[in-house]
């Protein structure tokens, strides 16, 4: 954010003293073509436009309010980390909710939730026992699915 602040009041800066020249230079006559220096004027200027455009679409997609498609018909409920670059997270497609493992290269279905055993909120700490999550993905893991 402090980045965006930045690059803001940079391009404002810049904007000011284009405008102040433009005032100054009113009884002169114009010239035609333009300098290297008005050639670099306008690159660094689009750059800093292009730079901004591309950190607020960052700062939007990370903040998860930018939507990937305009249905939103999949929605993640919640998720944690198991490991380093692995996680453990729960997805709602329509009535069903998914609980996927996701790591670096793969996505895997750990458990389908149909309509009828779905939670109607996401998961919170207090309302499960402790054990019970990790014995249950000790047991998806083995490959003995309930």
């Amino acid at each position: 954010m402090k980045l965006a602040m930045l690059g803001l009041s940079l391009v404002l800066m810049v904007w000011n003293h284009q405008v102040l020249a433009a005032v100054e230079n009113v009884d002169k006559p114009s010239y035609v073509g333009a300098s290297s220096t008005d050639l670099v004027q306008w690159a660094s200027g689009l750059g800093i436009v292009v730079v901004l455009i591309l950190c607020c679409a960052w700062c939007l997609r990370k903040m998860n309010q930018f939507p990937l498609s305009g249905d939103r018909k999949m929605k993640v409920l919640g998720g944690v980390s198991v490991g380093a670059r692995e996680r453990v997270v729960l997805v709602q497609v329509g009535e069903k909710q998914l609980v996927l493992g996701v790591a670096p290269g793969r996505v895997q279905t750990l458990h389908v939730l149909e309509s009828d055993d779905t939670a109607s909120d996401p998961i919170r700490k207090d309302d499960v026992p402790p054990d019970t999550f990790g014995a249950s993905l000790r047991r998806v893991i083995r490959g003995e699915h309930s």
